[in-house]
């Protein structure tokens, strides 16, 4: 009887002593958590991705794929993905968004990811979570060069549902407000407005798609807003998923990958046109590389 119960004392603390360990040594599931996006990217083999079919040079689309210096970042954050998750493949399912549906299709659990220009601000960050800032955007303004007092509207054109269409509202601007970038330009062009604000990329690109039509306007930053930190948009609260992001997002900052891609994007000839946006790295998104962060500019 005294042997029996010793064998059975023995098996209870062989067995305690594995659940500890468990417990201790959480898998990779485990570390991810049961609510993290990670475990469905894991058991389905794909990550979805969002993308925007016209916003040069972050993501837009050519060819039929979806390109640009957001998507590059986020390719690479589904190679680091497949790793740590232990898939031998990882597939990628890219989403169309816009403006208006970019929020709303994350909090619908559509899409997993999304890496373009989307603003971290304290407002959507109770919607969204956001990865490090991959680029800190300044304010310009295109004006007509050609423009005259009397052909003036008083008017300025600014894309709605951004941060520069609040500020400016609540500053009491007589807005026209747009759709889009393209819209903005479009407006400008025809007259419709004196100005268009917004971010100065985007502002760039547009005019570089315009051709000709481009040559015609005048871009300059305002120096007088706050910046605006593009980081990648992730799930509310999902913190295992964005650690990972993060880490990638650090390995490219630190390894000079991010500047090489900066290069591609801002410096050399892009698609579809092959010309060149030629905007050189600014001091706010050299620094944000130098020490990665989470924090938006508000």
């Amino acid at each position: 009887m005294q042997h029996a119960r010793f064998h059975l004392f023995v098996i209870i603390a062989l067995v305690t002593v594995a659940v500890s360990a468990q417990a201790v040594e959480p898998s990779a599931s485990q570390e991810s958590g049961a609510a993290s996006r990670l475990e469905r990217i894991r058991q389905t083999g794909t990550l979805v991705l969002a993308y925007r079919e016209n916003a040069v040079p972050f993501s837009y689309l050519h060819q039929g794929q979806p390109v640009g210096f957001g998507v590059d970042i986020a390719k690479a954050v589904a190679d680091d993905l497949r790793e740590y998750l232990g898939l031998p493949r990882l597939n990628i399912r890219w989403n169309a968004v816009t403006l208006s549906t970019r929020i709303p299709l994350m909090t619908t659990n559509t899409v997993d990811m999304e890496c373009a220009t989307t603003t971290h601000t304290r407002s959507r960050a109770d919607q969204v979570s956001f990865s490090h800032t991959f680029y800190v955007s300044e304010e310009g303004v295109a004006t007509r060069i050609t423009d005259t007092p009397a052909s003036q509207t008083g008017k300025t054109a600014v894309v709605e549902s951004t941060t520069t269409a609040s500020r400016l509202s609540a500053e009491g601007k007589d807005m026209l407000a747009v759709r889009s970038y393209r819209n903005g330009m479009l407006a400008l062009l025809q007259g419709q407005a004196d100005a268009f604000v917004g971010d100065m990329p985007m502002l760039a690109s547009e005019r570089l798609q315009l051709g000709e039509a481009g040559r015609t306007i005048a871009l300059n930053a305002t120096g007088n807003a706050v910046p605006e930190a593009y980081a990648c948009m992730l799930p509310l609260g999902d913190t295992a998923f964005v650690a990972q992001v993060n880490k990638t997002l650090e390995r490219l900052m630190r390894d000079g990958e991010m500047l090489r891609l900066h290069d591609r994007w801002f410096i050399q000839p892009i698609p579809p046109g092959n010309r060149a946006l030629n905007l050189p790295l600014n001091k706010a998104t050299r620094e944000a590389y130098a020490t990665p962060n989470s924090t938006p500019f508000e």
